[in-house]
């Protein structure tokens, strides 16, 4: 009995340690020609400015623009010649403008003169 359990175990050790390489599956396949498909129908994202806020107190001149791209937008903003995209949304410009507004309203209240 204690013979025929060791080859068991024995068999059941040897069978999980194998190291031969799987197979892709047919679902691998799919989701590389899905992947390469999906590359292939992006359009590149289109972007036009829907307005633009220009500050400026003495030399230090920043900018808060909102960049319409497709069905949302972005916020730029500019600052010491370095442009960072501080807010986004997917969906139209509601909120990319009222955060606009936001940081127009901070940058007068330091003393900023904005357009």
């Amino acid at each position: 009995m204690k013979f025929i359990l060791a080859i068991l175990l024995s068999t059941f050790a040897i069978s999980c340690a194998s190291n031969a390489p799987k197979e892709s599956s047919n679902n691998d396949k799919n989701n590389d020609v899905a992947k390469e498909t999906m590359k292939k129908d992006e359009k590149p994202m289109e972007k036009a400015s829907a307005g633009t806020v220009n500050c400026a107190q003495g030399d230090d001149k920043r900018s808060i623009e909102v960049i319409k791209t497709n069905s949302g937008c972005e916020v730029a903003y500019v600052k010491f010649g370095e442009t960072k995209t501080v807010a986004s949304s997917v969906n139209g410009t509601e909120h990319c403008e009222s955060v606009q507004q936001k940081m127009k309203t901070n940058l007068t209240s330091a003393g900023f003169t904005c357009n």
